[in-house]
């Protein structure tokens, strides 16, 4: 069985990291908006669902994308 250890941080406005994540929730934030806007615009318009593929392709080009530290 493999077991996940997690640690749990709270921060609040004070910590010294406050303003990188900050930054980083909001460009995460912006950048689920903006998939979600092309994937109803899709759908919209051409009775179609986007891939995660072919959208991850997509958001790759987007300049949020670009700018959120990889995992």
């Amino acid at each position: 069985m493999i077991v996940k250890r997690v640690e749990q941080i709270q921060i609040n406005k004070n910590h010294e990291l406050w303003p990188y994540c900050d930054e980083i929730c909001f460009a995460a934030k912006n950048l689920y908006n903006y998939a979600n806007y092309i994937t109803r615009q899709e759908f919209i318009n051409n009775k179609k669902w986007i891939r995660y593929r072919d959208l991850n392709k997509m958001l790759k080009e987007h300049e949020t994308y670009k700018n959120l530290p990889a995992q």
